[in-house]
């Protein structure tokens, strides 16, 4: 209970996050930083019961931002959005 009522939950929190560094043993290619390693990070929002947001962030030689929006309406309609963003 907070000031007498009970709480109520606003809007939905980030559900689940990812982070990924990968290094080439062997190295025969150099990404990130002239360096043989480079860097993934996802994440997946729940925005309601039928929204979900997705971001892929890639760092190798540039980084690259994948984002795609799904909304469920039924079982067997949805909508996705989906774009991808190279920065140089």
């Amino acid at each position: 209970m907070v000031g007498g009522h009970a709480a109520q939950r606003v809007g939905y929190l980030p559900e689940k996050h990812q982070l990924e560094v990968n290094y080439d043993l062997t190295k025969a290619k150099q990404w990130l930083f002239g360096q043989p390693l480079y860097l993934i990070y996802g994440s997946e929002h729940k925005l309601s019961d039928h929204v979900t947001a997705k971001t892929k962030i890639e760092w190798k030689d540039n980084a690259t931002v994948n984002f795609s929006y799904l909304h469920k309406f039924t079982e067997r309609m949805r909508f996705v959005y989906a774009e991808e963003i190279v920065l140089d």
